[in-house]
């Protein structure tokens, strides 16, 4: 079976850079399309370190059992996902249907 979640190595500094001017000038695509091509990932699974983080919305950081970089998770409670998700939904129906 194929990971969900793989290290996708770390942003250099310089692209990083680009990526946050990128993103203050409303250029998303573009910032995404950086961020992609500017890292290079040891590609090892994180799905196990993911599984054990807890659904509490908050940031928590581990490091990757393979290259060692620190990768950072968050993870949005299964029910304010639902509700989120429900909002979302709801703003695109057009009222009336």
């Amino acid at each position: 079976m194929r990971p969900q979640f793989t290290c996708r190595g770390a942003l250099p500094a310089l692209v990083r850079e680009k990526v946050v001017a990128a993103l203050a000038a409303g250029q998303e695509k573009e910032a995404r399309i950086l961020d992609e091509l500017g890292r290079i990932g040891c590609g090892a699974s994180l799905d196990e370190i993911h599984a054990a983080i807890p659904e509490d919305g908050k940031e928590h950081s581990a490091e990757c059992p393979k290259c060692g970089i620190e990768v950072v998770f968050r993870r949005i409670p299964t029910a304010e996902a639902a509700a989120l998700a429900a909002e979302a939904e709801a703003a695109e129906t057009p009222a009336g249907t």
